[in-house]
């Protein structure tokens, strides 16, 4: 493999990471292909591509926590996340600090202590 080395190149979009070039890694236009160090293709977050399709990811991606909202029974605030369930599938309310909301005016819980 053949490695250009008598100048250190830096990755052009910021990143400060260090690149190489290979003769033997071209593009189908002729270009060659920015490498890591260790001879893997440098893939940059901070390329324009790149960060348009993080963008288009984001706007795609449904946000897994709700909102805060107060809770029905004491008015702390609450928010529920998607991947916090139950069993049944219900969301398990959340207090800010992503501990279950465990809300002691609740009628279920009030009658759970009676047990």
């Amino acid at each position: 493999m053949s490695v250009d080395n008598k100048k250190s190149y830096f990755c052009r979009y910021g990143c400060g990471m260090p690149i190489k070039f290979s003769d033997n890694q071209v593009s189908a236009s002729g270009l060659k292909i920015p490498l890591n160090p260790n001879g893997t293709h440098h893939d940059c977050a901070n390329r324009p591509y790149n960060r348009r399709r993080q963008q288009q990811l984001q706007i795609l991606k449904p946000e897994k926590k709700w909102q805060i909202n107060p809770c029905k029974y004491c008015n702390q605030s609450i928010t529920f996340d998607d991947d916090v369930r139950a069993p049944s599938g219900k969301r398990i309310p959340l207090n800010a600090d992503g501990s279950h909301h465990e809300c002691p005016n609740n009628p279920y819980n009030m009658a759970k202590r009676c047990r």
